[in-house]
């Protein structure tokens, strides 16, 4: 087991050190590209100049496309300042006319109620039938009016002339609601108007087509000013990436075999762990036999004890025993010996 360990250390020594050699390779060839490059390869002078021209060019081309977008929404902006306009005069129309129908409603009421004072009914013709008789009555001594209908005319003329001044206050108002009403009407067709025209220009649209094509346009000039070394410059920064990201990668590969290392050496540290238990299981087994063998020896002595105090006084075959034993626990003593000198080793 610890000679595999060893071998899979000492490949993964080689596989890193060969790595390692490769990056070196690596960072000596982009050193030299680089050098190349400082020796003449790409003059960074002329390079930052025309970057500084597309810089330049690329900004009043910007310049440009948002003046054309920016006058197309003030453009867009002032017809809806105008429309927002035409809604608020709008409101106002529809508020004086509100007001106006309210104070046509009210005069009417009062006309009902001045008509119903003096008994008057809309359509009656009592008033002419009694101006004609009057008429007739200076032309024709014959016809004569009596005191009753000399009153009521003189009444129906005044309720004639009170009601002639509400007509006319009803009038006034009447036209003050047309008036509105046609602002109104006005001020929706002019709303219509202007939409249908925007519509059919679309100046936001073709304002923010114009600056795309500004903008494409820099752009291509931009690209064909960049080239010769700005093209190989480019490059060179592509391929450092490119070896960065090849170094990142070697790097985890390597922090990976680093890992997948500590983990089969704590593998056999673990194993090592798991022996040395075994062997101390092994010496606790002969311990506890040893523990065994000694209450065996003192009940011995206890029997031996019971026959007599006198060793000479127990039987023949009771002495042989005890003697056989005693050499038995002492070789075992013995043996627990050498396993401790082994253990402390």
């Amino acid at each position: 087991m610890a000679m595999q360990l060893a071998g899979t250390r000492n490949n993964r020594m080689v596989h890193q050190n060969a790595n390692a050699q490769a990056r070196a390779d690596a960072r000596g060839n982009r050193s030299g590209r680089k050098k190349g490059m400082k020796n003449g390869s790409i003059n960074m002078n002329e390079l930052n100049g025309n970057m500084d021209t597309v810089l330049k060019r690329k900004q009043r081309a910007q310049a440009r496309a948002m003046k054309v977008v920016t006058d197309a929404w003030l453009g867009d902006k002032k017809i809806q300042m105008g429309i927002d306009e035409s809604k608020m005069r709008i409101q106002e129309y529809e508020n004086a006319a509100s007001k106006e129908r309210d104070a046509i409603m009210g005069l009417r009421e009062k006309k009902a109620a001045l008509m119903e004072e003096y008994g008057v009914e809309e359509g009656s013709g009592e008033r002419e039938a009694l101006l004609k008789k009057q008429q007739q009555s200076l032309e024709d001594p014959a016809v004569v009016m009596t005191t009753e209908e000399k009153e009521r005319l003189a009444r129906l003329n005044e309720y004639e002339e009170r009601a002639h001044g509400i007509d006319d206050s009803m009038d006034y108002h009447q036209f003050e609601l047309d008036r509105a009403e046609s602002g109104i009407i006005g001020e929706n067709a002019g709303i219509r108007a202007v939409k249908l025209e925007n519509l059919k220009h679309h100046n936001m649209l073709d304002a923010q087509q114009e600056a795309d094509k500004i903008n494409e346009a820099a752009s291509k000039e931009a690209i064909g000013m960049l080239t010769g070394e700005a093209q190989d410059h480019i490059q060179e920064e592509l391929e450092e990436k490119k070896e960065e990201a090849e170094k990142k990668a070697e790097e985890k590969e390597e922090q990976e075999e680093k890992i997948e290392e500590r983990k089969e050496e704590k593998e056999e540290l673990q194993e090592k762990i798991e022996i040395k238990q075994e062997e101390n299981w092994d010496v606790e087994e002969i311990k506890e036999e040893q523990r065994e063998n000694a209450r065996e020896q003192a009940d011995i002595i206890e029997d031996a004890q019971i026959y007599s105090t006198n060793q000479s006084a127990l039987p023949s075959k009771v002495q042989t025993e005890i003697k056989a034993m005693l050499q038995k626990m002492k070789l075992l003593e013995e043996d627990i010996k050498g396993a401790k000198i082994d253990d402390t080793l």
